[in-house]
């Protein structure tokens, strides 16, 4: 289950609570992974959705070199436009 915050959470648990106990569903909150260091691809691109616009347009340029180097160019640009940036359609600045 991914949250933008913990405030969005739904609380009631009952209808999972055998897919939680079994390790099978976690919660995840991204306003949680701001300011983490050592996340995967997938949870770094998550997280674009909850950034401000400048720590987005860094996150976003870092991703898109970094992927570049591996060879992965476009995929990320399309990623990083599909999560972060489409939330404000207007500014599309990566």
């Amino acid at each position: 289950m991914v949250f933008p915050e913990r405030s969005y959470d739904v609380g009631d648990t009952t209808p999972y609570d055998a897919l939680i106990r079994c390790g099978s569903l976690h919660r995840v909150y991204l306003k949680d992974l701001l300011g983490r260091s050592g996340l995967g691809l997938g949870a770094r691109l998550a997280r674009l959705v909850v950034m401000d616009r400048e720590p987005l347009l860094t996150e976003a340029r870092a991703l898109i070199d970094e992927q570049t180097a591996a060879g992965q160019r476009e995929s990320t640009l399309d990623l990083i436009e599909t999560v972060g940036l489409d939330r404000n359609p207007g500014q599309r600045h990566a």
